[in-house]
């Protein structure tokens, strides 16, 4: 499950995100990045994650849940992994569950228009 892999993620060493703070933005995905949370957002999906960095700098792992916001008024929530690859100011995005996103490029500092869900 997404909790017990952000557990076994926990007991590596890991680095601060500090790599990874502010604001990720690519066509129509968000991702904010704190030292402890991740905020991310699409059109149907949003939520909030615990965040884990992995030791080289280059690999960020963030487990939660996210919450779908259809249009037609109904809601869903999924347990996730969201795994990131970094390479400079572009970050690989892929979310793993029952359900499967991404990929997604995002780029640090990008303002992201996010449309509201069909």
């Amino acid at each position: 499950s997404a909790l017990l892999a952000l557990v076994m993620l926990g007991c590596s060493g890991l680095v601060s995100p500090e790599g990874y703070l502010g604001t990720w933005g690519g066509e129509g995905v968000r991702l904010t990045i704190t030292d402890t949370t991740a905020r991310f957002e699409t059109s149907c999906w949003s939520g909030d994650l615990a965040v884990v960095v992995d030791l080289d700098d280059h690999e960020l792992t963030a487990a939660g849940v996210l919450n779908w916001q259809g249009g037609a008024g109904g809601t869903e929530s999924r347990t996730v992994v969201l795994n990131g690859q970094k390479h400079d100011r572009v970050l690989l995005l892929t979310i793993e569950s029952s359900m499967s996103l991404g990929p997604y490029t995002l780029h640090r500092g990008r303002v992201a228009n996010i449309p509201g869900c069909p």
